[in-house]
């Protein structure tokens, strides 16, 4: 095997190549196009965390809140209250985020919260307002406690705390470690099938 013939054939096949506009734009374009899409992705990411973050949840109370719970919801500027009776079986008909139904009965406070999982609006109502319920159902349970002359830390026997050590620099590291490997696999992917292409095509094809 003359190995100088082969290297001559592969150093006129590269000189053909890089002679090519097609394969220099196959080899430019993601180099180009690929940080460009990264940047608008991420732009576009935080745009929209924006604006989900301003947006209003349309809220439906069906029943008469506890005091405290009126005051938490209306004290959250996202949420747009409306106060409404209907029946059970028209719960679908309501036009809102989240539908809040609430009964006490028997000393225990009912409530039944209804949303469509499906759609962002509804999951972002659902969360803002699950917080405050978190708040009042503690609050009742330490009142309860308290009457019973039971202290109030038997509602969390465990106390954990979590610190998290990276900083920005090391979180931004393992977002890229994440996305640059799927970025040089893309460029891998079209620099080759541009060779491919160039390789397996005869020049009558090629019209040269």
């Amino acid at each position: 095997m003359n190995f100088r013939n082969i290297k001559k054939i592969i150093g006129k096949e590269i000189l053909a190549l890089s002679r090519n506009k097609r394969i220099l734009i196959g080899l430019l374009a993601p180099l180009v196009l690929m940080p460009v899409l990264f940047y608008g992705y991420t732009q576009f990411t935080e745009i929209t965390s924006r604006e989900s973050e301003s947006s209003i949840s349309n809220v439906t109370v069906i029943g008469n809140l506890p005091d405290m719970v009126v005051d938490s919801i209306n004290g959250l500027e996202q949420l747009s209250i409306t106060y409404g009776e209907i029946a059970s079986n028209n719960m679908d008909s309501i036009e809102a985020d989240l539908t809040i139904s609430y009964e006490f009965k028997e000393g225990v406070h009912e409530f039944v919260m209804t949303y469509d999982s499906g759609r962002a609006s509804g999951m972002r109502a659902f969360n803002r307002v699950l917080s405050l319920m978190e708040t009042f159902q503690e609050t009742q349970q330490i009142e309860f406690l308290n009457e019973k002359g039971i202290p109030a830390i038997v509602l969390h026997p465990v106390d954990i705390e979590m610190t998290d050590l990276a900083s920005e620099k090391e979180l931004t590291g393992y977002s890229m470690a994440s996305i640059v490997p799927m970025m040089l696999t893309l460029f891998a992917i079209l620099s080759v099938l541009n060779f491919a292409v160039e390789l397996t095509t005869a020049e009558k094809e090629m019209g040269t």
